[in-house]
């Protein structure tokens, strides 16, 4: 019972990603100045965190970024993933993060993977700092979970 069951859930798995990538993308079609349905698919990618996961997000990022290269969230979302992939990128991502906080200083999911990155280099005064800043924006609204669950690691 145990392997059918296991191939049922690998063949919905790969059936969920299929069609959350067909929604996104056509989301993306219907404006494609804006980035948030690739940043979403990006995110949603990463969840099983496989090496070829991050490679599949990268390029879903880098996509955005050409559509919208001033878009705070797919910068930071980017920035995020390299510093995640880890390897050489820890100053390339975190400069990356602080362009996307700079663009746009009270976006609630920049700023905190701004201060886990900040965190990860031993930074930990300023990470606290900004995920304050993050908390204070989220407080009340539809973030404030998310907030929560980031400074749980902190």
């Amino acid at each position: 019972m145990y392997i059918p069951q296991l191939w049922e859930g690998q063949v919905r798995a790969r059936d969920a990603m299929a069609t959350a990538e067909f929604e996104f993308r056509r989301a993306h079609s219907l404006q494609p100045s804006d980035p948030r349905p690739l940043v979403n698919l990006a995110e949603f990618v990463t969840v099983g965190s496989s090496p070829s996961n991050f490679t599949k997000a990268q390029l879903v990022l880098e996509e955005a970024l050409r559509c919208a290269p001033q878009s705070a969230s797919a910068m930071g979302a980017y920035g995020l993933l390299l510093w995640m992939r880890g390897g050489d990128t820890g100053a390339s991502a975190e400069q990356i993060l602080e362009r996307a906080v700079e663009l746009e200083p009270r976006n609630v999911k920049t700023l905190c993977g701004y201060a886990r990155v900040l965190q990860g280099s031993g930074r930990r005064r300023e990470a606290l700092k900004t995920l304050q800043i993050a908390r204070d924006l989220a407080l009340g609204g539809p973030l404030e979970l998310f907030v929560a669950h980031e400074a749980e690691g902190f």
